[in-house]
């Protein structure tokens, strides 16, 4: 969530006459005892991501539906910082690959009034199951309002494949709806891995529509994120995104825990250029969180998020 559309007008014309499909081709812990077999898959699987990142940069269409969407507020107050620091069920919407870090039966819901508009309420529910080093998860968010909707329902596997990496894999339904027109869905898919260097430092990689299913409509693009453990409760997290038609976006946060159950976030990012601050309770499982966004054009955007388990 987060996201207004720039064109919503030459959206509709877009979408509502048929397309023909373009394909592109290619391809984000528990830390434990490392051997050169994990270390080699870690390896492969990061060259494999970087590439595939490298293919999402082909420039395209820049205005497309189903662009990425950011969801839920404790990412909201790290300036949409997130793509290394999901873990489990928040990598629903955020990294595939970090699914297979979540513990039993995990669930997170987030609302979201985007720059104060009651028209442009955006909300979305995710749920993850896991066992071992298998999770299954899904998702689903809906954005937009009476002249244009998006709605989207995902599937998500993600698997441990050793003891510092997690691969997954989301498939995606994704409905248009547009005023006056017929509606349109496409399937999609998107690939992640997240991986744990050691106790300080995660990385994660993801990559959304990677087949490039219908890329002169629907949105494409990856994202590079890095997290660090400056001291136990003090974290340092960095993004890069990149998506098809659109400049190259970077964005920083930091979030702080001063005390057992506390959480306190800021952060800042580019494309779309804002500023954010949000805190987060923790409490038997159930966290909730909130964050406000700062838009140097649009103004101020809410964001409140409920996450229980692990």
């Amino acid at each position: 969530m987060g996201f207004l559309p720039q064109n919503a007008a030459r959206r509709i014309d877009d979408v509502l006459p048929e397309r023909r499909p373009f394909a592109v081709t290619g391809y984000g812990g528990r830390p434990g005892r490392a051997t050169w077999r994990d270390g080699f898959r870690a390896g492969v699987a990061l060259a494999a991501c970087c590439g595939l990142l490298c293919v999402s940069m082909i420039p395209v269409q820049a205005d497309a539906a189903f662009e990425f969407q950011a969801v839920g507020a404790r990412p909201g107050g790290l300036g949409d910082t997130f793509a290394g620091w999901a873990e489990g069920v928040e990598g629903v919407f955020w990294n595939p690959g970090a699914v297979a870090w979540g513990k039993g039966v995990s669930v997170t819901g987030g609302y979201e009034r985007p720059f104060g508009m009651a028209a442009m309420d955006a909300h979305a529910i995710g749920t993850v199951a896991s066992a071992g080093r298998v999770a299954v998860g899904l998702g689903y968010l809906e954005y937009g309002f009476s002249l244009y909707r998006e709605r989207t329902a995902g599937l998500t596997v993600g698997l441990r494949v050793a003891s510092r990496l997690g691969l997954g894999l989301r498939i995606r339904r994704m409905q248009l709806s547009v005023a006056g027109g017929a509606n349109r869905a496409w399937t999609a898919f998107d690939l992640g891995a997240r991986i744990v260097f050691g106790p300080k430092f995660i990385l994660g990689l993801s990559t959304w529509n990677a087949g490039g299913k219908s890329v002169d409509v629907l949105g494409q693009g990856g994202t590079a994120g890095a997290g660090f453990h400056v001291v136990p409760n003090l974290a340092l997290l960095l993004d890069v995104r990149k998506e098809a038609g659109r400049p190259t976006g970077v964005s920083a946060g930091v979030e702080y825990i001063p005390a057992r159950r506390v959480m306190l976030r800021m952060g800042a990012g580019g494309r779309a250029e804002r500023l954010s601050v949000g805190a987060g309770v923790i409490h038997r499982g159930l966290r909730i969180d909130y964050a406000t966004l700062y838009h140097t054009v649009l103004g101020l955007s809410h964001r409140v998020s409920l996450t229980m388990g692990h």
